[in-house]
């Protein structure tokens, strides 16, 4: 997938779990930072799903 792909679905996926939170705030830098974190994770660990991925990202 290409790395902007990436970024999107990655952010995406962080504004699903932090609205379901009840968080609406969109912290930008934090959000770019973290999809990278994801991104890296799903690059090493490619069995792992996006959720697997979250979750161990944000333990």
């Amino acid at each position: 997938m290409a790395p902007a792909r990436i970024a999107g679905v990655a952010m995406w996926m962080s504004g699903y779990v932090h609205g379901k939170a009840g968080n609406t705030m969109v912290d930008t830098e934090k959000s770019h930072a973290n999809a990278e974190k994801i991104a890296a994770y799903c690059k090493s660990n490619a069995d792992a799903t996006l959720a697997s991925a979250v979750g161990a990202v944000f333990k």
